[in-house]
């Protein structure tokens, strides 16, 4: 059973990555940040921040189903090497 449980949860982990891929990428399309430079981005209380500046409502609203389901979270990128994800 815990041979499933772990499949489950790959799953999971990996629909979960797709999501922060998809912020990501709309926010770099959008010109909130530059992969390549690296950034930060954090969302606590309904309130996305990119390098430490929140980012308009309108732009929110675009990924508002993806960062509802991720509440809280911080995403760091060093120079456009692998991000790191902490969720609180």
């Amino acid at each position: 059973k815990s041979m499933e449980k772990l499949k489950v949860d790959m799953e999971k982990l990996k629909e979960e990555l797709k999501d922060y891929k998809k912020l990501v990428d709309g926010l770099d399309a959008d010109g909130y940040l530059k992969k390549k430079d690296g950034y930060t981005l954090e969302h606590r209380d309904g309130v996305l921040k990119v390098n430490g500046k929140a980012v308009p409502q309108a732009e929110y609203d675009k990924f508002k189903t993806l960062l509802e389901k991720h509440d809280h979270f911080t995403i760091n990128n060093d120079k456009g090497e692998d991000f790191n994800i902490n969720i609180d």
